[in-house]
């Protein structure tokens, strides 16, 4: 009796794991579509030349598109942190402490919107440039705890791969952005280049708490 109750009770939180992850995987979808369509609607506006942020600005009659959706991301990737750190091989804390702070930095982002005209004018201008710093540190040195925690288990090899070959990307793709913006003002473009890396991230961590999470079911089903 007791066993059982044992079992259904990680079944039951191998499926909250797993539920964690499929909400970044959809979170992913509606974030493209919510930028692509904001950038279609918004006049003047160019994917190559501005940034993402500024499909959220107050003057936008639809910025209510990005900006609610960057909320959602934001929630979505703080839940998902927790259920990664239990789902993860025992370690440190510091991988998933990352993955919260993007969230948290997807939150704010939704929350103070960009002024228009991108330089902070505002105190929700001056917000959104600051508590856009947690997201960059957590790219820098998320995928790397993240990849070292995974690597403890041949289960999650794979991944943990995946995520050494994200975290070596990510300062040459950081440089590759700021020099399109400085030397070219193709801000928009050095931003999307980020964001895949991002996003890949994002992806590589959701499959393999999926992964696992499914073998682990398999496994308590025998």
């Amino acid at each position: 009796m007791i066993l059982q109750e044992k079992m259904e009770k990680t079944l039951q939180n191998s499926s909250i794991t797993a539920g964690s992850a499929y909400s970044i995987l959809a979170i992913v979808c509606l974030y493209i579509t919510a930028v692509v369509a904001a950038g279609i609607i918004k006049p003047d506006y160019s994917h190559m030349v501005n940034y993402v942020s500024e499909l959220g600005v107050s003057t936008f009659r639809y910025s209510w598109l990005l900006n609610t959706v960057l909320i959602m991301s934001g929630i979505s990737l703080s839940f998902f942190a927790f259920n990664l750190h239990k789902s993860l091989p025992a370690g440190s804390v510091v991988g998933p402490v990352f993955v919260l702070l993007w969230g948290f930095s997807m939150v704010a982002g939704g929350i103070f919107p960009l002024d228009e005209g991108v330089k902070p004018v505002t105190f929700s201008g001056w917000m959104h440039v600051i508590t856009g710093f947690p997201a960059l540190i957590a790219l820098l040195g998320g995928p790397l705890f993240i990849g070292l925690r995974m690597k403890k288990e041949k289960e999650w090899h794979i991944f943990a791969v995946l995520c050494f070959i994200i975290a070596g990307l990510t300062l040459p793709v950081i440089v590759i952005n700021n020099l399109l913006s400085s030397q070219l003002h193709l801000d928009g473009l050095g931003q999307r280049i980020q964001a895949v890396v991002q996003i890949g991230w994002a992806i590589t961590m959701a499959l393999g708490v999926i992964t696992i999470s499914k073998r682990e079911e398999r496994n308590n089903d025998k």
